[in-house]
């Protein structure tokens, strides 16, 4: 295979306006990633896509469970296991963290779906048959509060259950 370029848990990205703080998560395009090094805007930077993380901001409204999907609120800057149409999927809980804590440990996991006002949001009655949407498309289910996912064929919600 003459055209892989490198690994993809890491990756070059340009930094947005105001920069980016070695440590801080940021929402670049569809990306949800964790910056490696400081850089000012408009510079490059390595951020991380893939990988666990200690210490990231938590909502500290809700408590996680090892292995429960969550969710980077780009307004808030943080993040939550509470799924609705103004957060995107980024990964999942590393380890259980109580309500009330204000950081937790995440694996992302290169799965960053959705952003504010891109995911549009449908009932079960509403929604469109999964064979007529593309493979891949995902949307905000009002009725379960999670986001599915169409394979083609059927809707599957974040934990792979068909919806």
């Amino acid at each position: 295979m003459n055209n892989f370029k490198q690994p993809g848990n890491t990756i070059t990205l340009t930094a947005p306006t105001g920069g980016v703080v070695s440590g801080g998560v940021y929402k670049i395009g569809q990306a949800v990633v964790v910056a490696k090094v400081d850089a000012a805007e408009t510079f490059p930077f390595e951020a991380l896509r893939v990988g666990l993380i200690k210490d990231v901001p938590k909502d500290d409204g809700f408590a996680w469970a090892e292995g429960q999907a969550l969710y980077w609120d780009d307004v808030a800057k943080e993040f939550t296991s509470s799924p609705s149409s103004e957060v995107c999927l980024a990964g999942f809980a590393a380890s259980a963290a109580l309500q009330g804590d204000t950081t937790g440990e995440i694996v992302l996991d290169g799965s960053a779906q959705g952003a504010p006002g891109l995911l549009e949001s449908f009932s079960n009655a509403t929604r469109p048959d999964p064979t007529t949407v593309p493979s891949g498309t995902a949307i905000f289910n009002t009725d379960d509060l999670f986001q599915n996912i169409s394979d083609g064929v059927h809707w599957y919600d974040t934990s792979g259950n068909i919806n």
